[in-house]
């Protein structure tokens, strides 16, 4: 099985199931299997090694959107099609903005989540395809060495 397979077994699980069952196991035997898992759901518990993939993926991904104000009063919107370019309307950048503040905040704090899970050997594959894009994990791990 490849990180890839794995990987698309679990968007297809996390859209589908919104029901998760807790794994049981005995701690004896922790150490003798590999434990897959969402930042999320490993809040407060540590692993001994804890692998971090794809980092090079976009907090948001240059799709079509619509974006609402909290009090639902304002909403933008982006289409983007590849033969007819982009088109917004008035408040899309405004509400973007705002947005996309928010996402960066929540990407790094979930960053550093998965960061502190690890009790003695922490590795992040770091695949700069989309370090052109301004905001993906691997570009905030750079940001911190002044890459």
């Amino acid at each position: 099985v490849s990180l890839a397979q794995i990987e698309k077994w679990l968007q297809v699980n996390i859209a589908t199931n919104r029901d998760e069952e807790e794994v049981i196991h005995d701690v004896e035997d922790v150490l003798d299997y590999v434990h897959i898992t969402t930042i999320h759901r490993s809040k407060g518990l540590e692993y001994y090694t804890v692998l971090i993939p794809f980092t090079e993926r976009i907090f948001t991904p240059p799709f079509s959107k619509i974006i609402f104000n909290k009090e639902k009063t304002k909403v933008g919107w982006l289409i983007q099609k590849q033969n007819a370019g982009m088109k917004s309307n008035a408040f899309y950048d405004e509400l973007y903005q705002h947005e996309n503040l928010e996402a960066i905040q929540e990407e790094t704090r979930l960053l550093y989540v998965a960061m502190t899970r690890a009790k003695q050997q922490l590795i992040i594959h770091r695949n700069r395809k989309n370090d052109h894009y301004n905001w993906t994990w691997s570009r905030l791990l750079s940001a911190e060495r002044g890459e």
